[in-house]
């Protein structure tokens, strides 16, 4: 009799110590799979970090190619508006040079404008 009650109690004890093993199993499962989804998570939001920075950098070097090119056209054109005030300053004179030679008297001076 104390037998079958030692045997029933060691019987309970290893029940107990099994469901105690499972339910850590499950314990460590579930902890894995937790880790497992954090990971996930993370390397997706380096993913998403990287391919904004690339997106950026891309940017950057179109705005930067964009600015470079409106500057070169602005420089053309300034040289290209420097280039016609001197052939236009130089008519002038010319003009000038040529009514004064050629003694035109109703010339005195030029409106400030044209210079």
């Amino acid at each position: 009799s104390q037998r079958a009650e030692l045997a029933q109690e060691l019987e309970l004890d290893h029940a107990e110590a099994s469901l105690a093993a499972m339910q850590a199993e499950e314990d460590v499962r579930r902890h894995a799979a937790a880790s497992a989804l954090e990971a996930e998570r993370l390397a997706l939001e380096t993913l998403r970090r990287q391919k904004a920075e690339a997106e950026v950098v891309h940017l950057t070097a179109a705005l930067e190619e964009e600015a470079r090119l409106v500057a070169e056209k602005a420089t053309i054109a300034l040289q290209e508006s420097l280039h016609n005030e001197a052939a236009r300053r130089r008519a002038v004179e010319s003009e000038v040079a040529t009514l004064i030679h050629d003694g035109d008297s109703t010339v005195t001076e030029l409106p400030e404008e044209d210079l």
